[in-house]
């Protein structure tokens, strides 16, 4: 067998051999959940109710835009012009309209505007119509509606607010990347300062080349890394479909939504089930699973690469553990700019986080459910792996001449030499 084989096998076995791997295992999905989900539900919670002053240029919807805890509706009268001096003491003005290729509605926001994400009141707006056509209309087929969120002093629409179901699925891979390569690529570190402070790679290096060693412990873990992560995917799999049979969800898909909503007093909780499926439908899941499996590999073989060069040159466990902070702060920056990123989503900065090599495995998952043009992630995906081929060349040559001193603490030129000796 290989040498690398060798030491990835030995240290697959050393690692799901422990009663804490198997703890975390089948419990990590449970405790992921639900620090996801308190912090939404918080913030959903303490969202204040914004207050919408709307124009119904078609007359027809003022039964149905009616008031929830997030979106107070108030009817106005007149054109665009005369409504907005009115709208200054509300959060915005709401223009609805209806020509032969479907509904249009417009949202301007005002100055002092409260509601914090245009997403919900466009959610709303869309199950309102929605509700009228499918009943007074003998139609299956959901109207085709637009809507435009803009300010008073902008003359084009521009639609920046997105959808909330993408925006969880975004956060959720986001956060569970941020984890998974940090928890493995530390593992690689302190196993690499381990034998060296215990004298293993004295040993061990007397039979393999110092490559075969340091790629046979990232590759092992890793393989670590893909049981977990196949493992909470079947979990996920087996929750959701179990969900969706158990609470019969397909009577809410387009094919039978009109025949559900007449059979159920609150149609609103119809559409909004409704509204969650087509959003679901719209996003590329393959993708995004395709994307999240090359992203976690490729992202955990940089940082292990780097983590073990920093372990065996550093050769303390402690000293080492302070850089990894600085090491990993540009993997979770996206996460903390996620506002930045769901508004900008396109822009210059957040191209550029999502072809950096130690930001783009977090960024590109935020940005997926909404999509991304095709060069830009062919374009990050050759950025990253060749990030990994240097970091793992740099850091063979750190190894070769490091994982045998001991005392002396290299500094960082020392280790720079040594990467481009």
């Amino acid at each position: 067998m290989h040498p690398t084989l060798v030491i990835a096998q030995r240290e697959f076995l050393q690692r799901v051999q422990q009663k804490s791997f198997w703890i975390m295992l089948f419990l990590g999905p449970f405790l992921l959940l639900l620090a996801l989900v308190v912090p939404i539900g918080m913030a959903m919670e303490n969202e204040s109710t914004a207050h919408v002053l709307y124009i119904d240029q078609t007359g027809l919807l003022d039964n149905y835009l009616y008031s929830t805890e997030n979106v107070q509706f108030v009817k106005t009268t007149g054109s665009i012009g005369e409504a907005r001096l009115k709208s200054e003491e509300y959060d915005g003005l709401l223009y609805i309209d209806k020509n032969a290729s479907g509904w249009e509605t417009k949202f301007y926001k005002t100055e002092n505007a409260n509601l914090k994400k245009t997403s919900i009141l466009e959610t709303i707006v869309k199950q309102r119509i929605d509700e009228y056509e499918l009943l007074f209309r003998a139609d299956t087929e959901l109207p085709k509606v637009s809507f435009q969120s803009s300010s008073f002093d902008v003359e084009e629409f521009d639609k920046q607010d997105l959808n909330m179901v993408a925006f969880v699925v975004g956060l959720f891979a986001a956060i569970l990347m941020v984890i998974f390569i940090n928890q493995y690529a530390n593992m690689v570190m302190r196993g690499v300062v381990e034998e060296k402070q215990n004298r293993i790679s004295e040993i061990i290096l007397t039979s393999i080349k110092p490559f075969h060693f340091m790629m046979g412990k990232i590759v092992g873990i890793a393989s670590v890394a893909f049981l977990q992560i196949g493992v909470w995917f079947s979990f996920s799999g087996i929750l959701s479909l179990t969900v969706y049979k158990w609470f019969r969800l397909e009577r809410f898909n387009n094919k039978h939504i009109f025949e559900t909503i007449q059979q159920m007093p609150d149609s609103s909780q119809s559409f909004e089930i409704n509204t969650m499926l087509n959003d679901f439908s719209h996003m590329n899941g393959l993708l995004i699973v395709a994307c999240f499996l090359f992203y976690f590999l490729v992202g955990y073989l940089l940082y292990s690469a780097i983590f073990a060069t920093l372990g065996v040159a550093i050769g303390n466990d402690t000293d080492a553990q302070n850089f990894t902070i600085s090491i990993t702060l540009p993997l979770s920056l996206p996460v903390l700019l996620l506002s930045y990123i769901n508004d900008h989503h396109d822009s210059a900065f957040v191209t550029f986080l999502s072809i950096f090599p130690f930001t783009s495995p977090t960024t590109m998952l935020l940005r997926l459910p909404f999509g991304v043009p095709w060069f830009e992630l062919a374009m990050s995906m050759v950025v990253l792996f060749a990030s990994f081929v240097m970091a793992a060349y740099a850091g063979t040559k750190v190894y070769r001449t490091a994982i045998l001193m001991y005392g002396k603490k290299p500094d960082f030129k020392e280790i720079m030499r040594w990467c481009f000796k």
